[in-house]
């Protein structure tokens, strides 16, 4: 048995793993004093420094690799830590207190941190291997799916969780037609409801991706033109490019082989002090499982980390160990693909004897999970005015009245005021940043510290550093726009939006072009567009044509095959359409509208137009906006969409009753 401390004086601490948590529990020891007084040595399988996994996807995006890497190794040398980069522990020899490397070499600690995160999960089915087929995981992961995607034009993602989708939004961002299939009958079955799973299926179908649940993949074959994906209870799917994003489980196998003690669905068993059953090593993280529990989400494992250094702040100066680590939040408030997505509390399925109360209000889903009217949990699709007035509610165990519970079944919402208060006036006690439980009250400290910023906010509290999705909430408690939180090309969208409000309202005062009065005046060649069949013949082809290309962004959402481009550039090239046909309209009428089926035309015509402008403008209002504006965009947007959908559909009647009528009579 080895003395602790090495020649210096300086107690051994090898750090098994080069990730985000590893790197907050350097971060925590340089913070109590202590990183000095650790050798500390951190061993990473992967080729490069640890780096942002949750702003992963940002790589289809054009960031480069280098921009996610939390700090250089440059960072780690100043601060005297070991970093080996591509290097894999086979061997933790607790009788000689050694970890022992793949390539032979043999590392000493006094203690040994086990931060090894998880692995993805693979279905045991024949076909996994094949070219085409890729995981989700690392930035070689995805910098080798950006690569083969190019040239493709169809992909499938193994997964409807959180990473499943996120996957499938890269993909679909790439240009490809996308399939998303899950075993189970809901997405995110981990973490929403079916009502609240349903709403988030309509919204993502309402894109263009394809959705396919219960299925349960059996096998995976190439094939000349890419991958067929079978099932054992449906018909097989093609795709070129297969993502497999089934779920992870935590990296356990180097403790199991050390003999140390693991929960009973995987991962390192931990005490209260993140202890294993050998009191010289510890687990964090995604690999650790306290109280038989595995967290799957950064947040807590910062706490874990956080926790462990102030433990070992207290080994370094030789106190008792005066951390305890009690459970997380899991709360979750994510944006995917473009979906508000709610998860307060305690996990679907995680408590017993709850009842869960499900509303809808405009299209957003809320559900409270209730025990005897107590809240312990909510989730919800879509904007929720009082979701930081929920949180508070169950962090603080409140009871709700019935009359909360009738205006909820109601209305959808438990207190009378429904608009959220500015982020200013939140209390205190208010969560901003879900992931690591940020506080209203730290960020005013924070602010009146000098942090003026949103980046400086970020760098002295870590808000927004984990999701990003509380960043439009730190803009406006400091008065920062954040352009980097708006959607690509909303300008576009909403001045052709309020060009075309604008033409229609003209139109409804304006009187119809009068013909010339002398076929002398110069007037009566530029009339002839009205009274000319040729003319007239011509500019309503031309008006056809112009409506049938506007058709082309409702079959780039409902045909998987037609792939090209981003949404957002068709959504633009519909709206400059959209404006098109009216000047086209105006070739074509010189405003006189008939009557009759001619009228019923015109009025169609006009109405569907004048309902796309509105929608256009709320969504690039939607896209813009923030905070308690945001709402009546977000709200009316889905609404204006179907109406415009739903008006369309007497038009072509109309066109070729008046084509039939032209040409008949």
């Amino acid at each position: 048995m080895q003395d602790d401390g090495d020649n210096t004086g300086r107690l051994r601490l090898v750090v098994v793993g080069n990730g985000m948590t590893s790197v907050s529990l350097l971060e925590g020891l340089e913070a109590g004093d202590a990183l000095h007084r650790f050798d500390v040595t951190v061993i990473g399988d992967e080729p490069r420094p640890a780096y942002d996994r949750v702003h992963i996807t940002s790589l289809f995006s054009g960031k480069a690799p280098d921009a996610l890497t939390l700090y250089p190794a440059s960072w780690y040398a100043a601060r005297r830590v070991r970093l080996l980069t591509g290097q894999k522990a086979s061997e933790i020899d607790r009788v000689n207190r050694c970890v022992r490397l793949e390539r032979g070499d043999s590392l000493d600690y006094d203690f040994c941190v086990l931060a090894t995160g998880s692995r993805p999960f693979v279905p045991p089915i024949p076909g996994t291997d094949v070219p085409g087929v890729f995981l989700y995981r690392t930035i070689e992961d995805l910098l080798q799916i950006k690569e083969y995607a190019v040239g493709k034009r169809t992909a499938a993602v193994m997964g409807g969780g959180l990473l499943g989708l996120e996957a499938a939004k890269a993909l679909y961002d790439l240009g490809l037609a996308t399939h998303v299939f899950e075993m189970a009958p809901n997405l995110m079955p981990r973490q929403l409801d079916a009502d609240c799973a349903r709403t988030l299926l309509q919204e993502i179908e309402q894109m263009g991706v394809r959705v396919h649940l219960l299925r349960a993949a059996s096998g995976v074959q190439r094939r000349d033109d890419g991958l067929e994906v079978q099932f054992s209870n449906a018909e097989p799917l093609c795709a070129e490019v297969l993502v497999i994003s089934a779920g992870v489980r935590p990296r356990d196998e180097l403790a199991r082989s050390a003999g140390l003690t693991c929960g009973t669905r995987g991962g390192v068993a931990v005490n209260d002090a993140l202890q294993t059953s050998d009191p010289r090593v510890y687990a964090i993280g995604e690999c650790a499982a306290w109280n038989d529990k595995v967290y799957g989400l950064v947040g807590p494992c910062y706490e874990m980390a956080e926790t462990l250094a102030g433990n070992l702040c207290s080994l370094a100066h030789g106190t008792q160990l005066a951390r305890s680590f009690s459970g997380a939040s899991e709360a979750a408030r994510l944006k995917l693909m473009g979906v508000d997505v709610t998860t307060l509390g305690s996990p679907i399925g995680a408590q017993e004897d709850c009842v869960l109360l499900s509303r809808n209000e405009h299209g957003a889903r809320r559900t409270l999970m209730l025990r005897e009217r107590q809240i312990v949990g909510a989730m919800g699709v879509g904007e929720w005015p009082e979701r930081e007035r929920v949180a508070d509610a169950i962090a603080r165990g409140t009871r709700l009245s019935r009359r909360q519970l009738s205006r909820f079944e109601r209305d959808a919402r438990l207190w009378r005021a429904s608009q959220p208060a500015h982020v200013v006036d939140w209390p205190a006690a208010a969560t901003v940043c879900s992931c690591l439980r940020v506080s209203r009250g730290r960020l005013g400290e924070a602010m009146a510290n000098g942090c003026n910023d949103v980046d400086a906010l970020a760098r002295q509290t870590g808000a927004s550093t984990v999701c990003g999705s509380c960043r439009p909430l730190l803009a406006s408690l400091v008065s920062d726009p954040d352009p980097s939180s708006h959607a690509p090309a909303w300008r576009v969208l909403l001045v052709a939006s309020a060009l075309a409000c604008a033409l229609l309202l003209a139109w409804l005062v304006a009187e119809p072009i009068p013909f010339a009065s002398s076929v002398q005046s110069r007037w009566h060649d530029i009339d002839a567009l009205w009274r000319e069949s040729w003319a007239k013949q011509t500019t309503g082809y031309v008006l056809l044509g112009l409506s049938l290309a506007a058709l082309s962004l409702s079959l780039r959402k409902r045909w998987t095959w037609l792939s090209l481009g981003r949404f957002s550039t068709w959504r633009n090239a519909h709206s400059l359409l959209g404006v098109s046909t009216l000047v086209g309209f105006l070739l074509h009428t010189g405003l006189h509208l008939g009557a009759n089926l001619t009228l019923a035309l015109a009025a169609a015509f006009l109405a569907i137009n004048f309902i796309g402008a509105a929608t256009g403008i709320a969504a690039a209002l939607e896209s813009r906006m923030k905070g308690g504006s945001y709402a009546p965009a977000k709200r009316w947007r889905p609404r204006l969409a179907m109406l415009h959908i739903w008006m369309f559909w007497p038009f072509p009647v109309l066109v070729v009753f008046h084509v039939i009528s032209v040409y008949y009579y």
